[in-house]
């Protein structure tokens, strides 16, 4: 008998986008090929000959289903592995879609008002106090005491939000100190214990985070 043939995630030898999928296939335990491409040589190598209908890093290969587009990826394996709003739960389903946007808005503040600026180092205390601070007062009101942002349920939007949580951590921890109940909802997600084990590992890496065109996060 052959071996089964695993799922492929491929995506850069970084963090960024592919972390949080890393997070969830290994929650959710999963054996996956983790392929890292080193450069973006490597990648045009791949580009093409993959059969994806929209060439792109991170891509999903899982038997014949063949994703790009790291949300779709990730909303893609939520619904496979139970970490998505129960069907029905229209009140779960209105928090993780709304979830989702909050830290996407999240992401592209911080992508274009410090990733890509030469000056970040200049912007930043402007940047914590004008945008972040506001973004994570929303996000601990919304979280409020539920133990996930949907509510008692883990779904993979906490897995993206940690991880974007995670990199304001050591971009502002001031900014994130500010905020017991963001605290205690980042101890309770590395605290599971799939997580807690991986993030113990060889396999993880907690840097880089960006790629090399990034200004923040990469060197």
């Amino acid at each position: 008998m052959s071996a089964p043939v695993l799922p492929i995630l491929g995506y850069r030898d970084i963090r960024g986008l592919g972390q949080p999928i890393r997070y969830l296939l290994t929650y959710a335990g999963v054996e996956f090929v983790d392929r890292r491409y080193g450069s973006t040589e490597d990648w045009l190598l791949d580009k093409h000959a993959l059969g994806l209908q929209f060439p792109n890093l991170p891509y999903y290969i899982d038997s014949d289903k063949k994703l790009t587009q790291s949300t779709a990826i990730m909303r893609y394996l939520g619904r496979k592995y139970g970490l998505y709003a129960v069907d029905g739960d229209e009140p779960a389903h209105r928090r993780q879609d709304m979830a989702e946007q909050h830290i996407y808005d999240m992401k592209s503040h911080f992508h274009y008002e410090i990733l890509m600026r030469e000056d970040w180092e200049r912007r930043r205390d402007a940047y914590c106090t004008g945008i972040l601070d506001n973004q994570l007062n929303l996000l601990a009101e919304f979280l409020g005491d539920n133990e996930w942002l949907i509510g008692d349920q883990l779904s993979y939007i906490d897995f993206t939000a940690y991880e974007v949580l995670d990199w304001f951590r050591v971009f502002a921890p001031i900014s994130v100190d500010k905020h017991p109940i963001i605290g205690r909802y980042l101890c309770r997600f590395e605290n599971l214990g799939p997580i807690a084990a991986y993030r113990k590992s060889s396999k993880y890496k907690s840097w880089p985070m960006t790629g090399p065109r990034a200004k923040w996060g990469s060197k």
